[in-house]
Order: structure tokens, then sequence, then C-alpha cells
């Protein structure tokens, strides 16, 4: 069995602390990203909407 010192132990742990931060980091910037992209996609969706009530509303398409 390998035997290691507090030393080594320590820089381990703070190494696998580093990474843990980064990798917290990293999702929360993806979350951010996700939130951002549903916020385009809810904005795209509604300016197509608009612009289909729109042209409904000046050939009165739904007018029979």
């Amino acid at each position: 069995a390998t035997i290691m010192s507090l030393e080594d132990f320590e820089q381990r742990m703070n190494q696998v602390i580093e990474r843990n931060a980064y990798l917290e980091s990293e999702l929360d910037e993806k979350e951010n990203l996700l939130e951002s992209v549903q916020r385009l996609k809810d904005e795209a969706r509604g300016k197509v909407l608009r612009k289909t009530s729109y042209i409904c509303f000046c050939f009165n398409i739904f007018d029979y």
C-alpha cells in the first residue's frame, strides 16, 4: 500500500477542491446560457406569433 504524507494529502485535497470550484462555475455558466437560449427562443416565438396575428388581421384571414 502507498503511504501518503499529510502534505501530499492536503495538496491532493486542495486540487480536488479547486477542480470542484471550477466545475461548479462551469455548471453555473451552462445554466445561465440555457436560460438565455430559452429567453431568446421565447422572444423569437413571440415575434413570430405577433407577425402571424398581424398578417391574419391585415388580410382578414379569419373573416369568412
